[in-house]
């Protein structure tokens, strides 16, 4: 939740930011995914210290760091400042989505770790009810006030510092718990293992951890600490050994099947809902009327007030430039954009919170499958309807398929072994965040000259995903034949 946050939470004041500092239509662009860029250009070395330094390291560093520049980005006194702390934050950020679902799986068995990843996965889409219901509060507040004559304190940095102090609270949190047991014994950490272990056993059962009853562990080395390796060419071998296994046999064929599958997902669940807000607020000119998504933003027909503004200066006689409006002037009291997405927000918590209960007992393959089918057809439609309410819930359906993204992450923590696990992870999802960013200047390219085929085009390419899912490996790894062989010595020893 604290990643999908430090990401979409400038949207929701990108006009007050642009009335305040009067950025260019680039900059705005820019600020809007440079989050992403972050993400992107840092996720291979997060995954490669996750993997060889620590699960719980690498999320007590990244967290620590979002926070630190999340909260300086809330007092940037220029555009300048503003883009370079949402950049490191997006660097951050990068680390806990490296780790996480790394993280949180190792502690689980393969009966209990889809359902727990897709329990994790729900707290996602919260932030869109978490950020709406913020921003509800805080940016209609009439109030500013100027700190040193070099920086306007107003509502939209409230809701910056507000927001940010999601991942300060998280990193209090995750103090208190150990590192991951599975990486451990991955690097024959065998007594710290069992220590972890100890700690499970005595706070799940509430009993004391000296009556834990396993005393030994079956060790099979797959991962190599970093601190074990040394020089400038050891390091970078290292990083080849964590990345290349991807590219191998049987890893290919899921590496870039997840890979591609995210790029959609997160083009069309990150990237295009980045202009859900700016689009629902156009369409509210013409509530009563009955014009398209795309004839509206696409700028076929005019707003009212400068429809009337157009006419009253061809009846007077005045010049038509005149009623181009040069004052940059937001309306603060319009919150109809944050409750339709906090509606949203709370229908996609609900479908992440069936999924994690049910998801043992329905067939991963085939819902997937199902969804996005489903997306796919509400993709189409979207262009062509116009009714504004039922335009918003049909785009609320199809950028669910974002959702998706969820269940793919919890697949990809089952299919791919320990050792290059947060690697996978991470750059399955580093290929998500391109998508994002490809997704949103996809639209913003379209938008005026082609907007229909910015849907259609979506919907092309959720069936296409929808063919993939059916080629994709689901099943769990397999403990090598060395690891049973073991297992089954200690089990005729004891």
């Amino acid at each position: 939740m604290g990643v999908v946050v430090e990401n979409v939470n400038i949207g929701f004041v990108l006009p007050f930011i642009r009335c305040e500092m009067e950025i260019s239509t680039t900059e705005q662009g820019l600020l809007n995914s440079v989050g992403y860029i972050g993400i992107v250009i840092s996720s291979h070395m997060w995954g490669f210290l996750a993997d060889t330094t620590g699960r719980r390291r690498v999320l007590l560093i990244s967290m620590g760091g979002s926070f630190i520049f999340a909260l300086l980005s809330a007092f940037s006194f220029n555009v300048f400042t503003l883009i370079m702390t949402r950049l490191f934050v997006g660097i951050f950020v990068s680390g806990v989505q490296a780790a996480t679902y790394s993280y949180i799986g190792e502690f689980h068995s393969n009966e209990t770790r889809t359902k727990t990843l897709s329990f994790v996965a729900m707290f996602m889409p919260a932030c869109f009810v978490f950020l709406p219901l913020l921003a509800w509060v805080i940016i209609p507040m009439e109030w500013e006030w100027n700190l040193f004559d070099c920086m306007k304190i107003s509502p939209w940095r409230i809701y910056l510092l507000l927001s940010s102090l999601l991942n300060g609270i998280n990193f209090l949190c995750l103090y208190q718990l150990p590192e991951s047991p599975k990486f451990l014994l991955s690097i024959s950490r065998k007594n710290e293992t069992l220590n972890v272990l100890k700690r499970m056993y005595s706070i799940n059962m509430n009993i004391d951890k000296q009556t834990y009853p396993i005393k030994d562990l079956v060790t099979e080395p797959t991962g190599i600490a970093l601190s074990k390796v040394r020089g400038i060419y050891g390091i970078s071998n290292l990083v080849w050994n964590q990345t290349w296994p991807l590219f191998k046999r049987p890893n290919v064929g899921s590496t870039f099947q997840l890979c591609y599958l995210m790029f959609v997902l997160f083009s069309i669940g990150h990237g295009t809902f980045m202009w859900y807000p700016d689009f629902l607020t156009k369409m509210q000119d013409y509530i009563d009327g009955s014009y398209t998504l795309c004839d509206i933003v696409g700028m076929r027909v005019l707003p009212s007030s400068i429809q009337r503004g157009l006419n009253s200066s061809l009846e007077s006689d005045d010049s038509v430039s005149s009623i181009v409006l040069t004052k940059c002037n937001v309306d603060r009291s319009n919150t109809l954009t944050f409750k339709i997405i906090l509606m949203m927000g709370a229908v996609f918590v609900t479908i992440s919170a069936l999924i994690s209960v049910y998801i043992n007992k329905v067939d991963r393959k085939k819902l997937l499958i199902g969804w996005l089918l489903l997306c796919s057809g509400f993709s189409a439609s979207i262009s062509v309807i116009p009714h504004f309410y039922v335009m918003a819930i049909c785009f609320m359906i199809f950028l669910s398929c974002g959702l998706c993204g969820g269940i793919i992450s919890a697949i990809s923590i089952t299919i791919f072994p320990i050792n290059i696990r947060a690697m996978a992870t991470c750059l399955i999802l580093m290929f998500g965040r391109l998508g994002a960013v490809g997704g949103s200047n996809f639209v913003g390219i379209l938008l005026n000259g082609h907007c229909e085929l910015i849907f259609y085009l979506y919907g092309i390419l959720i069936l296409s995903c929808s063919f993939v899912c059916f080629y994709l490996n689901t099943n769990p790894v397999e403990p090598s034949a060395f690891t049973k062989h073991k297992a089954i010595e200690v089990k005729c020893e004891t």
